[in-house]
């Protein structure tokens, strides 16, 4: 831009020539393009003075800022798909946000604009008509099953403010709050029974499929990654067998995250492992749209994130009526501070943050109550219990010993009362004519 300042309305004689050789030589000294080339492609390459020089300095300040513009004009946009995709481009490169989390709140905007009631016009954003359109949504919000109730509310106007943002227009005098966010008194996670029920139920008479669902539950459960969008872009490359680990991207997160494994997950050939799935399973449905991705479906095509939280959501309703896909996430982080408990006494909060590469120690923090508790609901390595074999597991602790309960051997001598010389125990009232009464206190 120095150059081009520096020449702006100078004469083309008065340059220097060293200056014209900088910008492309002499006319006459021009040989690097082929001899048949057009006059007007010449011409175009030559360097630009006086008024043209302005010009084009004009034009390309003008598609720089329409790349990349501070403000958004709604008004220079003809569709809503191309106000969004500059949105889209301000929201990544502007403001350096996500994109997954953008591609959310498109579809809140496209949902917004085609409301049947009162839509909500972008192209003139307004507060009364955004206000009108959320306080419709809050009196006719479905209470019983609480889709589009109080935290959509909220996420709508979180994208409102982001496209106010935007253009410039400040939401702080819209004298709006939205309604609060239902807070979960604690969180309901499967038992072990539960899970392990879940983790081998039929859910087709295909063996693939159904094994598909099986493998990708109990992975779910054991990892707990991020249901369904970390599972469904799953590479093959990210999955170590031999080191028994797997490296994976979080798009909430944009970050990797590494997870060392037991062996049950990895590689035993007995068991939902990633190495029975790839080297058995995986191969009898792979064709040329499968790509490298791990879970495929009974097509050889990858999941799509929408596709996979439904077929899941679903299909764990069959057997635990309370599932949802998240509940694996959640499962995990429990069961993970239980096994601590288990192996040291206590909750060790930073191995699981650690596990989890958790962003605040606060996430994880917010499990504890519940491991509590569910700790004397079922006081074993929940992992463990899960990774067992149908056959094997009994009850709910399927660690503990099967081996009858060890009976006394008697000695020949009386048993010895606790505060004095050995000696009958006296009977206590209705346990007349008891043979047992001389048991051990």
């Amino acid at each position: 831009m120095s150059f081009l300042k520096n020449y702006i309305n100078h004469d083309i004689n008065t340059i220097p020539a060293n200056s014209l050789r900088l910008a492309g030589g002499n006319r006459q000294k021009w040989n690097i393009l082929d001899r048949n080339a057009s006059q007007d492609y010449v011409e175009h390459l030559l360097p630009v003075v006086g008024e043209g020089m302005v010009k084009q300095a004009y034009e390309l300040k003008k598609h720089f800022e329409f790349e990349n513009p501070r403000i958004i004009d709604p008004e220079k946009y003809n569709t809503l798909d191309e106000l969004l995709n500059v949105l889209e481009h301000w929201w990544i490169k502007r403001m350096r946000k996500r994109s997954t989390t953008f591609t959310k709140r498109r579809a809140a905007i496209n949902r917004m604009a085609q409301h049947p009631v009162l839509p909500i016009n972008f192209f003139n954003l307004n507060p009364d008509q955004s206000i009108a359109h959320l306080d419709y949504r809050e009196e006719h919000y479905d209470k019983d099953t609480k889709r589009n109730g109080k935290d959509a509310i909220i996420n709508d106007w979180k994208t409102i403010k982001m496209v106010a943002k935007a253009y410039d227009l400040r939401t702080d005098n819209w004298n709006y709050n939205p309604p609060e966010r239902g807070k979960p008194k604690h969180k309901i996670v499967p038992l072990p029974k539960d899970v392990h029920r879940i983790t081998h139920h039929d859910y087709s008479n295909d063996p693939y499929e159904n094994a598909l669902y099986q493998y990708m539950m109990q992975h779910n459960f054991i990892i707990g990654w991020r249901v369904p969008s970390e599972p469904a872009i799953l590479k093959i490359d990210d999955i170590h067998i031999d080191d028994g680990y797997v490296h994976f991207y979080q798009p909430k997160v944009d970050a990797m995250r590494m997870s060392e494994l037991e062996p049950e997950i990895m590689t035993m050939s007995t068991r939902k492992s990633f190495k029975n799935w790839i080297d058995k399973w995986r191969p009898k449905v792979v064709n040329q749209y499968s790509g490298d991705f791990v879970y495929l479906q009974p097509n050889g095509k990858p999941f799509t994130h929408n596709y996979l939280r439904k077929r899941l959501g679903m299909l764990g309703k069959q057997v635990w009526e309370d599932y949802h896909p998240y509940v694996s996430r959640d499962w995990c982080a429990i069961a993970r501070l239980i096994k601590t408990k288990i192996d040291t006494g206590s909750f060790d909060i930073y191995e699981v943050y650690d596990w989890f590469e958790h962003s605040e120690l606060k996430v994880t923090e917010s499990y504890i109550k519940a491991a509590k508790k569910y700790y004397k609901l079922a006081p074993f390595d929940w992992v463990k219990s899960v990774l067992k074999f149908q056959k094997n597991l009994g009850e709910e602790n399927g660690l503990k010993s099967k081996k009858p309960r060890k009976t006394t051997i008697s000695t020949g001598t009386p048993p010895r009362e606790r505060y004095g010389p050995t000696g009958i125990r006296t009977p206590v009232t209705g346990s007349e004519g008891r043979k047992d009464i001389q048991t051990t206190s």
